[in-house]
């Protein structure tokens, strides 16, 4: 009765201007489809989450398509009613290597308007209930992905945002999330399949702005 299976499909686009292409524009996209399993343990206070995920990477998904595969295994504790604790690991083929992420997990309501929820390294979210409408927010995020080029280069973008949003709920599950932010120490490497050397290209911290629709089930 407590079990559940989760599906979170998601599209992606990221414009790069880089050195190595004269300074012009280049789109890169994503297509991701985590599958995660939840079962909560015969004591009620421990629940275990596994997760496989899916993803395609690409400058074009006309000419080039390279499947990564990765997953992540959570274990949830949780300590009170409004207090719990997740552990776990995240790892992905990425185009450049393994990837392995140790995480460490909260999910705390403060008071009935105010949660403070994440999963570190990943991002960590202070939401505040502004109505049964609009929710508003602080959250901090870092982000590992890489992209195959068509000439047989991988580009990794490392990026980290730090943000303010606003959702609005149009219906009880969707959602329009509103966001704007900054970016810190954002560092973007390219490398060759073949000889697996990679460059380091200084890249520009900036302003980002995101819109989003979503479909979201809230546990409270």
């Amino acid at each position: 009765g407590k079990d559940a299976v989760i599906i979170s499909p998601y599209v992606e686009k990221w414009m790069v201007k880089s050195p190595a292409q004269n300074d012009s524009s280049q789109s890169y996209y994503g297509l991701g489809l985590p599958l995660s399993f939840i079962k909560t343990l015969k004591n009620n206070k421990w629940s275990i989450q596994s997760t496989l995920i899916l993803r395609v990477n690409t400058e074009s998904f006309n000419q080039k398509r390279v499947l990564q595969t990765g997953g992540q295994i959570l274990l949830t504790y949780k300590a009170s009613e409004n207090f719990t604790y997740q552990f776990g690991l995240y790892a992905n083929d990425e185009l450049f290597g393994l990837f392995i992420l140790p995480r460490i997990g909260i999910d705390w309501i403060i008071n009935n308007r105010t949660n403070l929820f994440g999963l570190l390294p990943g991002n960590l979210n202070f939401e505040y209930r502004m109505s049964n409408y609009f929710y508003s927010g602080f959250i901090i995020r870092t982000i590992t992905n890489s992209y195959a080029d068509v000439k047989t280069i991988y580009w990794r973008i490392n990026e980290n945002q730090a943000g303010v949003y606003l959702d609005s709920y149009l219906t009880k599950n969707i959602v329009l999330n509103a966001e704007a932010g900054h970016s810190i120490l954002r560092t973007l490497t390219s490398g060759s399949y073949q000889q697996q050397v990679p460059y380091r290209w200084k890249a520009n911290d900036n302003f980002y702005v995101k819109l989003m629709l979503a479909y979201r089930i809230r546990l409270r």
